[in-house]
């Protein structure tokens, strides 16, 4: 809603907001001008229902009281406070009178009571703090009113007394202790949190401290209210609180009249009379009725003491409402009820089944004329695409060559371009000089192939496999291409652990050999890491960290960092500028001000404020002084400040070294996904002030850094400040704090990575509805015990044998015991060999390679190196494939024994 002047239905919405409060309210501030309405509109509300109320003879004699004191509060709200006008009302208070004031800027009520003796001096705070509120489930209790402090008459009465009451009064309601403005701690800096409400302790504390001098503290008599306070907001600047006017006005009425029963029965009456003003607006039907039950259940609370003409009064406004409800029912049923049914009477029905196809005779005959004429043959041109096979130059594959390839032939493809890398790739990395342009070459083959290959190989888990093998050869060869052009990232650790291949199923010798190279890289690569460094994916930065390092061996980024900074202390220092020129104009403003008046107009003898007043356009002047928050662009600790630098201009080597890295790691060798995170402050890129750094390169980057905490400028906190305002509330720290992010899964890129292998892309499934099925576990791994498998028996369903069930769930029982347990197994001959989940399991413990030795042999498979043992092997495949050989069911069977010797032989050279 703008700052427009606001429609008497907005005034009177908001009114009900603030003292019906129903169950759908604002997510955000009202604008000043409106607020200023709607706090005029509920004190002329309560005087107009008082006016009707005193006049009955069951109310009492306080009535005219209440209006002068409500009449008085209108114009202190109508127009800005002002120390004469305050002053002569104070000077021509009379025994019973009241004044009630509004002190906005320390959140405050104020209640001057005159006596015949005495004059008392009470204090409350209007709006709640917003801890208190949002931390209390339900209504708060409060008791009103707070400190009290009774002065004599002789005192009170003094004119030179009321003139320094009105004075710092007058004051207090422009000036704000600085100590009194709620602070939030944002970047290291204390800063006005706009959200909460005034503390107006200091203000009490100061002015009733100058009042004990003269008289002395008192305990009055205090209510406990039971008060609905709410703290709202939804992507607003500040959020929607209830009016403090109407709280006020329920003060100052309650402590006034004699009785609670008769505050009771008015608040009733006033309810229900500002009920039926809103069923002559154009009300929602809901709010309505969310207005007659609130109105209904405070009548309830008071039925044995309520008045009679205040029930007669609820029971119209809520006739009235209920009337108004059932006649728009009424109207939706009657829209409702009206027959929506076609009128079918004049509708030709026999003329309506005769169709005239009139084009139909030209179409046929062309049809005829078609099939007459003699065919032409058409010319054989066979759509031939050339083979991308045995490149030896990867740059061929730019410009998404290889995945054009892939469309055309996948399966083709896909065994050209691994044979490729597995042939031809270290000896074309060996060759590269522009590193940069490798990685990017090789970062291009790495998404082309990956793309077309995990659709492809989506059931094989062999074929998964080598797709992984494919890809960590790309990510070594990339990882020398970095370490080349970046040489301080050979002092940190590769990332990827030495073990992550060994759940691979692979069968062939070059494959065998591939992964083997791959783990020695790794191994190499940790063994030349400094184990001081800190890990790339470190969540806080330290100075052993990759970026801190290469920052400051980087004259370039050492450039950067100072021109940023240089930058920002010019428009610094014209902002300290703009801040002196401020609060100069707003203290001459301010000056000027105290020696001005309000001007008046009289019309038939009233006296009225004149709209064009000069004193209250300089107040408004003053009070719209504003400066604009300016926050420092880098983070304000230096190792911070450094990594913000490095990530703006990242070498392009290392960018796609991490990002690749980070992908092989998080989507491959975790089963897990990334939980989202709430970066609220953006990624570095996203940051306006260093966006002008940031290269596009980085920005495209899959890892960047974005900071879970929003900047001045985003955060609330960037609203224009009030002045006065010191250099320390509008020169204000960096308030992002960035750490690695990923900008695809939208979380956050930190390490550690726990249990990282390519579990998922090396083990096979049994099908669903197997009865091996709760055998998973045997071959999904090998930690299992006998006697695990053994108390599992239990488990065994009736299409398997207790047997079966052993020979089963022990054969990988023991990674070491994997080929012992397949000759006994052979020998045994307890299994069903020719059934597909013998079959996977005899595979997977066979094909899956397990951890690397030293000397380049397979732990898992070293008994096929000893002759004995290899002879009882083939020993073994020679008498199965005699017991099966005359059947030709045993497909599966034959399988086996073949893929038993072929690993032999490929194990034993």
């Amino acid at each position: 809603m703008s700052d427009h002047d606001p429609s008497h239905f907005e005034v009177l919405l908001h009114q009900v907001y603030s003292i019906f409060v129903p169950p759908k309210l604002p997510q955000a501030e009202e604008p000043e001008s409106l607020q200023k309405c709607v706090d005029l509109s509920i004190i002329r509300s309560v005087i107009e229902a008082s006016e009707r109320f005193r006049v009955e003879p069951e109310t009492g004699s306080r009535w005219h009281r209440i209006g002068d004191m409500l009449n008085k509060f209108y114009k202190y709200v109508e127009i800005p406070l002002k120390e004469s006008r305050l002053s002569d009302d104070m000077k021509d208070m009379k025994p019973d009178d009241v004044l009630c004031l509004y002190i906005k800027a320390q959140n405050a009520g104020l209640i001057i009571r005159k006596e015949v003796s005495y004059t008392t001096f009470e204090v409350f705070e209007v709006q709640a703090q917003t801890e208190h509120v949002m931390s209390t489930p339900g209504k708060i209790i409060r008791q009103f009113p707070g400190p009290a402090v009774r002065l004599t008459n002789n005192v009170a009465n003094d004119f030179e007394f009321i003139d320094e009451v009105a004075n710092i009064l007058y004051q207090m309601n422009t000036e704000v202790f600085d100590e009194a403005y709620p602070k939030t701690n944002k970047a290291g800096t204390g800063v006005r949190e706009s959200r909460d409400s005034i503390n107006p302790n200091y203000f009490i504390q100061y002015f009733f401290g100058f009042l004990r001098g003269f008289g002395i503290s008192i305990d009055p008599p205090r209510y406990a209210k039971r008060l609905g306070d709410e703290v709202l907001w939804m992507n607003a600047q500040n959020p929607w609180r209830r009016s403090p006017i109407w709280l006020i006005v329920r003060i100052a009425v309650q402590t006034l009249l004699d009785s609670n029963d008769l505050y009771k029965n008015f608040m009733v009456y006033h309810h229900a009379a500002l009920l039926s003003k809103c069923c002559k607006s154009s009300f929602s039907s809901d709010l309505l009725y969310a207005m007659r039950i609130k109105v209904a259940k405070r009548l309830d609370k008071i039925i044995n003491i309520a008045l009679r003409f205040v029930v007669h009064a609820a029971e119209a406004a809520a006739n009235d409402t209920q009337g108004l409800l059932q006649g728009r029912w009424d109207d939706i049923q009657s829209t409702q009820a009206q027959s929506r049914s076609p009128n079918l009477s004049e509708v030709d029905l026999d003329s309506a089944i005769n169709h005239t196809l009139p084009n139909t005779g030209d179409y046929l005959r062309q049809v005829f004329l078609c099939r007459s004429n003699t065919a032409v043959p058409s010319k054989f041109l066979p759509n031939h695409s050339p083979r991308l096979e045995n490149v030896d130059d990867f740059s061929q594959y730019n410009d998404e060559a290889l995945t054009q390839s892939f469309c055309n032939d996948p399966h083709l493809a896909l065994f050209d371009f691994e044979t490729s890398v597995s042939e031809n790739l270290a000896t074309w990395t060996s060759t590269q000089r522009d590193y940069q342009g490798a990685c990017f070459i090789l970062s291009s083959c790495f998404r082309q192939y990956l793309k077309a290959a995990k659709s492809y190989y989506m059931v094989d888990a062999a074929d998964q496999s080598i797709m992984i093998l494919t890809l960590m050869h790309i990510w070594m060869a990339i990882d020398k291409l970095a370490i080349n052009d970046c040489p301080l990232l050979e002092n940190y650790s590769p990332e990827i652990p030495c073990d992550i291949l060994d759940p691979l199923l692979l069968r062939t010798s070059l494959h065998l050999e591939q992964a083997c190279i791959i783990q020695q890289h790794i191994s190499t690569r940790f063994r030349n890491a400094l184990v001081n460094n800190s890990s790339i994916f470190s969540e806080d930065p330290t100075s052993t960290c990759f970026a801190i390092q290469f920052f400051n061996s980087s004259p370039r980024h050492q450039e950067m960092k100072r021109e940023i900074e240089e930058d920002a202390q010019r428009k610094k220092d014209n902002k300290i500028q703009e801040l002196a020129e401020k609060n100069a104009k707003h203290a001459r403003l301010d000056s000027e001000i105290q020696g001005m008046s309000c001007e008046y107009h009289y019309t038939d003898g009233w006296r009225s404020h004149v709209r064009s007043c000069s004193r209250c356009y300089k107040v408004r002047q003053r009070n719209n002084i504003e400066i604009q928050p300016y926050e420092w662009p880098l983070p304000r600790h230096e190792l911070a400040a450094k990594v913000a630098v490095f990530e703006l201009d990242r070498p392009r080597s290392f960018t796609i070294w991490r990002d690749i890295t980070y992908e092989l790691l998080v989507d491959f060798g975790t089963s897990s996904s990334r939980s989202q995170c709430n970066h609220a402050g953006g990624t570095i890129e996203e940051y306006s002030p260093l966006s002008l750094w940031a290269s596009a390169f980085s920005s495209s980057s899959r890892v960047t850094v974005a900071s879970e905490t929003k900047s001045f400028m985003q955060a609330h906190y960037s609203a224009s400040i009030s002045i006065p305002a010191t250099e320390s509330s509008v020169c204000v720290n960096n308030g992002l704090n960035f750490k690695l992010y990923d900008k695809i899964a939208e979380a956050w890129g930190t390490g550690p990575f726990p249990d990282v292998l390519f579990s998922t892309f090396g083990t096979f499934k049994l099908p669903s509805k197997s009865p091996y099925q709760y055998l998973d576990y045997a071959i999904q791994r090998t930690t299992h015990t006998s006697n695990q498998v053994l108390a599992d028996q239990c488990d065994c369903p009736k299409d398997l044998s207790l047997h079966e069930h052993i020979a089963f769930g022990t054969l990988r029982s023991g990674a070491r015991l994997q080929w012992m347990n397949i000759v006994r197994g052979l020998e045994e001959n307890l299994l069903t060999f020719n059934a597909e989940e013998v079959w996977l399991i005899h595979t997977q413990a066979s094909w899956q390679i397990g951890p690397l030795s030293e000397d380049g042999s397979r732990q898992w498979h070293n008994e096929l190196d000893v002759s004995e043992f290899g002879m009882l092997l083939i020993s073994q495949c020679m008498q199965m494939l005699d017991r099966v050989k005359a059947n030709w069911l045993q497909a599966k069977s034959l399988s086996i024994i073949g893929r038993r010797v072929k690993i032999y032989q490929l194990i034993t050279g």
